[in-house]
């Protein structure tokens, strides 16, 4: 909640558009310490939801570096091969953790059931 509402404080302090890059990097930045966080000091009681939570936020730092290419630095073409980048790093990034989870919690029932 903290990195969101500091995230949010840079954006709205700075919102003109030549800060974008600032708001990408310090973007960058938040989530990386938030990984280190999650790393070091492991929050969740389950192991798997650490693991999981760790994994997210790693694609989380990923697509935070996509949005570098989409500024006015980079060319169309870039951008568009970013873009598509960023749709399936975020798809699979759902997908896959999500759907341990979802198997991992029908296991016992489908075991059960058979």
């Amino acid at each position: 909640m903290i990195r969101r509402i500091v995230y949010v404080a840079i954006c709205f302090i700075f919102w003109e558009e030549h800060f974008a890059l600032f708001q990408i990097m310090s973007n960058i930045v938040i989530a990386f310490v938030f990984v280190l966080y999650l790393i070091e000091f492991r929050p969740f009681v389950e192991k798997e939801i650490n693991q999981i939570q760790i994994v997210n936020e790693l694609a989380y730092v990923a697509l935070s570096f996509h949005q570098l290419c989409f500024t006015d630095f980079a060319s169309a073409e870039v951008k568009n091969i970013a873009g598509w980048s960023f749709v399936t790093l975020a798809v699979l990034n759902l997908l896959f953790p999500n759907l341990y989870l979802v198997v991992k919690s029908m296991y016992p029932d489908i075991r059960e059931a058979l």
